[in-house]
């Protein structure tokens, strides 16, 4: 009997460990595809929540907690909210910015509601809307550790580029600007160099800017950067050999990227042309003709590069001076992700299009999702 005792309790025992084991509603799983790398090597962190308990309605707010420890860039997103079996499944694209061990830490909220309130919330309308009544419980999440190991001396780009450079003319007349162009493109941290060139007494350097285009995969990310220039001089001048050092981390090794040496011939001006025949004081206005004529060709020259930079510069303010969060508003292409934009921001001014964005989501609801970024927008002008 005491026997018999004793193995029913051990029994009661193991199925409340079982218990306690599957008494979770949901599974996840975040994961690194490595977790030693090089200073700014990109790596994948992929992400998957998945509902295993069908006893409740769940809904998952995630996201990656910023640190200045690394970059990250989102790659892939795909959220199945179908009730009672909610799923959700992300990668980025994590960029070391420190070596050393770094931590990446998360936030996540499990909102829990059940059918009844859900058919409750469905029954508002525009004129009567109702709030998703959820119970929301914070998850502690552990950290993903990376090691990250430095990088060879003298490294300025981190991945697998190539160059290309291309030159308007290597002849031209006394100040006249020659453009230069050079691209650096491929896969890895993005290649972008405070400056190719150096200023020199040869020469006067126009530069502006390096434009940065990048195509997002499921993989990585690729970028071009091109870098746009102009010189101008009164003599004959040479742009030294220019090598890069670069590293590949998934070959392991550093190599060069080279900008080829470019010899420059210009013409000077013309002094004999600039001799004037003709008695004082109109032969000293003739002598500074050239002058007059080389500060025009440099003021079309300036003025034309100056518009294109008070061009930028006003694309730019006008950027700077608007609510950052409209563009992305105006970016968010499902309704999901326009709800966890919301949802982030943590501002009380989008609690009715947050209502709006889970009703048409959730339950069905009338609400189109144009609509709902438009009264947002008229929120943030």
């Amino acid at each position: 009997m005491k026997h018999n005792l004793g193995s029913l309790f051990v029994v009661m025992l193991l199925m409340g460990f079982i218990s306690s084991v599957f008494a979770e509603e949901f599974a996840y799983k975040i994961e690194a595809n490595k977790q030693e790398m090089y200073l700014k090597e990109g790596i994948v962190l992929t992400v998957d929540l998945n509902q295993t308990d069908p006893k409740n309605i769940l809904l998952f707010q995630f996201e990656v907690n910023k640190s200045d420890a690394f970059a990250i860039y989102p790659l892939y997103a795909h959220h199945d909210d179908t009730s009672h079996a909610t799923t959700l499944h992300e990668s980025y694209r994590i960029y070391p910015l420190k070596t050393g061990d770094i931590n990446i830490s998360f936030s996540l909220v499990k909102r829990v509601t059940n059918d009844l309130k859900m058919r409750h919330f469905a029954s508002g309308d525009r004129d009567d809307f109702k709030k998703l009544e959820t119970k929301d419980v914070p998850i502690a999440l552990p950290p993903v550790t990376l090691h990250v190991k430095p990088l060879p001396a003298k490294t300025q780009l981190v991945g697998d580029f190539h160059i290309t450079t291309k030159v308007q003319t290597h002849e031209a007349q006394a100040y006249a600007p020659v453009a230069m162009h050079v691209v650096i493109e491929g896969e890895g941290y993005p290649p972008v160099l405070d400056t190719l060139y150096p200023k020199s007494k040869d020469y006067t350097l126009f530069s502006q800017t390096p434009e940065v285009k990048k195509t997002v995969s499921s993989t990585g990310i690729a970028y071009k950067v091109a870098y746009i220039m102009a010189f101008s001089a009164s003599k004959d001048f040479t742009l030294p050999k220019r090598t890069l050092h670069a590293f590949n981390p998934k070959t392991k090794k550093p190599y060069t990227l080279t900008i080829d040496a470019q010899n420059f011939h210009i013409t000077p001006v013309n002094q004999n042309a600039l001799v004037d025949t003709q008695d004082m004081p109109q032969k000293l206005v003739e002598d500074w003709s050239w002058v007059k004529s080389v500060l025009s060709y440099l003021l079309v020259f300036t003025a034309g590069w100056l518009s294109a930079l008070a061009f930028k510069w006003e694309r730019r303010r006008v950027t700077d001076t608007q609510d950052p969060l409209i563009e992305k508003v105006t970016q968010c292409k499902e309704a999901k992700a326009l709800l966890q934009l919301l949802i982030a921001q943590e501002d009380k001014r989008f609690t009715t299009s947050i209502e709006k964005l889970e009703a048409l989501l959730y339950a069905n609801g009338t609400f189109k999702l144009k609509e709902i970024k438009q009264e947002i927008l008229e929120i943030l002008q």
